[in-house]
Order: C-alpha cells, then structure tokens, then sequence
C-alpha cells in the first residue's frame, strides 16, 4: 500500500494535519493529538478505537495503540462501557468508561471476539454498528485487556509475549541529511499475535514531542511505504521519523534520524494573497515552516508597498512559539488601495536556509463607507 503525507499549518505547540491516504478505514480518525515518547512497556494511555454491533452484542476492536497522554481527556469515569486491564493475577489495574455513540453507515472489515475466544476476521454489515474511543490508563503489568457493555462481558483480549518487531529500510543511526521528497520504508515481523495495525510519526525536537503523519492503520501490510514531502516539516537537526506498530498490548517502535535542509518555506500569509476587504488596521503577517533565526530579524524582514511602490513604515514583531513575523504599519492603510509585501532575500531559519526565491504577495483593502 502506498501512502502520501502533508501537512498543512505545523505550529510548535498545535499542529494541524491533512493527511491524504490510498485507504482509510473509519477507525483510523481516532484523535490525533500531539504526543510524546511512549515506550512499548513505559507508562501512559492505551488508546482503544473500535465498534459495537447493537444487535449481537459484539466489539471490534481495529485500533489499540500506546501513547503517553490520552485522546480524552480527562478519560471519562462514566458510561455503558468500560474497558478494564487485569494483570496474571486477575488484579484490576485500570479502567475507562465510554459510551458507544456514531453509527457507521459503512461496510468494512472487522477483527471480531467473542469472551475469551481467538480473533477471527469477519465481515459485518455495518447498520447495527456503533462507534467508541476510549484512553485507558496503561500497567506495565498488564496481561489482558476486557470490556463489558451494561455489565456483559463482550470482549478480551490476551498480551502476547512475544511482541512485533519494526525494521525501517536503509535505516543508521547516523544524521541523515534530506530534503525534497522522502519515501520511508518498512516492514513488521508480527510476534505470536496478529499485527493490529502501524502508525508513521515525527518529532522535531529530539523525541520530546510526536506528531502522526498517518492515521493508525489496522491490517495495514506487513511492507509498507509512505511518502513524506518534507518541505513541509520545519528544516533543522534533531528530527527524527518513527514506525509505530501494535497488536494491541504491545507497541513497539523503528526511529530514523533527519537533518531536513529545505529552502525557508512560508506555511501561510494574512492577509492572504489576492486577498480583498481587507481591514485597513489588519496587521502583515507571515507564519513560516521553520524557526527564523535573530540575526535574520534586524534589518527590515518585511517590505511593505503601496501602489506608488513607496515603501511603509512601522514596527516588526517575530512570534517564535508560532513562528510568525508581525508587521504593524504606523499609519492605518488606505481605503481601496491595492497593497504589496515582499520578503526580504536575508532571511533564513536557524538552519541557514534561504527563500528559494523572492517572496512576494498582494492584496487590497476595503473601500471607504460612504
């Protein structure tokens, strides 16, 4: 299966996501918040994503994954499911409640499971089905995972010891240095239990923060490639993709190291070019792919001209938590007139990178009331 990645506006603390993908089930749309490092036994949430069929009483459970924060939160303490974890012993380690709510109006294939019994691929149609995410608190001691609906036991499933191991293709753990279009590769090799499902993933920030590049892919192929335009993540070292895969009590992981080197790219410019109404109070501003270095911010990062081509005057600010260059005029613009702004060629991100050419943009700003 072939996939394709973009990302639309990447902020440092909020990250908003367009993912295009040859196949997506419904339940690969579980919420993807940014997250940090989860390791396969550490501490966090296990995220359930699944179905309950209203008639026969049976779950499916396609997406069942680690991460350190939960998708909920807080994870809900009432509702007419919950999911439990037990550890050899029968203890009762964590539980999270969820009621079953979106009913699917689709077809689609489905890992099934009675109490206690092996999983077995079916198909279901999918008018009886109800949808349910829940964030269950993680136990290292963890040993099976069961959910009950108004107090019937409807699913379980058993850790396997033997988890799934990831191999990226053509992986080191030397720097690799990249820019343009990238493909990753990889393959899992399931342990003793079915393979749930993979998720591709990235951090710019040495593993502290992750952010997914794909949805969580149930009965994804064991190979499997995804394209990632990287001039569209933020340039610089220390960045780092990863495959995650799952069999739903065992989340194991495959990291790459990248320094990306693309030319400075702008993510998105208010007003907007060819932008028309506009406010003659709106500020100029510009939100880059990457951090801009100081240096770069000194001397007139931004050149704004009116249809005389004189050049305006006022003062600069940089938001480095959004990456975002300010400009706010002295004087408010003038009614009806047709505005340019254009970037100056000295900028660069904190990697040295440059504009790959001249940035320039227009709009024109609201008429007078009469």
């Amino acid at each position: 299966m072939h996939f394709t990645s973009s990302f639309s506006t990447f902020l440092k603390h909020g990250i908003n996501i367009v993912v295009t993908l040859a196949c997506i089930t419904a339940h690969a749309a579980v919420a993807q918040a940014p997250f940090s490092m989860a390791t396969p036994n550490g501490n966090g949430y296990l995220i359930l994503s699944g179905y309950l069929d209203t008639q026969t009483g049976v779950v499916s459970l396609p997406v069942a994954f680690m991460q350190d924060r939960p998708n909920d939160a807080p994870p809900n303490t009432t509702g007419l499911c919950v999911a439990e974890l037990f550890d050899g012993t029968a203890t009762l380690l964590a539980s999270a409640h969820f009621t079953p709510g979106l009913t699917l109006l689709m077809q689609e294939p489905a890992i099934q499971s009675q109490p206690d019994s092996t999983t077995t691929p079916v198909s279901q149609p999918a008018s009886n089905l109800q949808e349910f995410s829940a964030s269950l608190p993680w136990h290292p001691a963890s040993q099976r995972l069961q959910i009950r609906c108004a107090g019937k036991q409807v699913y379980t499933l058993r850790r396997s010891s033997q988890p799934p191991v990831v191999r990226l293709d053509h992986a080191n753990s030397a720097q690799q240095r990249v820019r343009g279009l990238i493909s990753l590769t990889w393959r899992v090799t399931p342990g003793n239990a079915p393979v749930l499902g993979t998720q591709v993933q990235f951090s710019s920030d040495y593993g502290q923060r992750w952010v997914p590049l794909s949805p969580f892919t149930p009965d994804a192929p064991l190979s499997n490639m995804l394209q990632i335009d990287t001039t569209l993540l933020p340039s610089g070292r220390g960045h780092w993709l990863r495959v995650l895969a799952s069999d739903g009590l065992n989340t194991v992981y495959a990291t790459r190291t990248l320094t990306i080197a693309n030319p400075l790219k702008i993510a998105s410019t208010a007003p907007m070019a060819e932008a028309t109404e506009v406010s003659p109070f709106a500020p100029i501003e510009v939100q880059f792919v990457s951090p801009i270095a100081t240096a770069a911010l000194q001397t007139n990062p931004l050149s704004l001209l009116n249809a005389q081509g004189q050049t305006l005057t006022g003062a600069f600010t940089y938001l480095a938590e959004t990456q975002i260059l300010r400009f706010k005029p002295n004087l408010p613009l003038q009614a009806g007139q047709r505005y340019q702004a254009r970037l100056a060629a000295a900028l660069r991100d904190t990697t040295g990178n440059a504009l790959a050419s001249l940035y320039t943009w227009s709009f024109t700003t609201a008429k007078a009331s009469p």
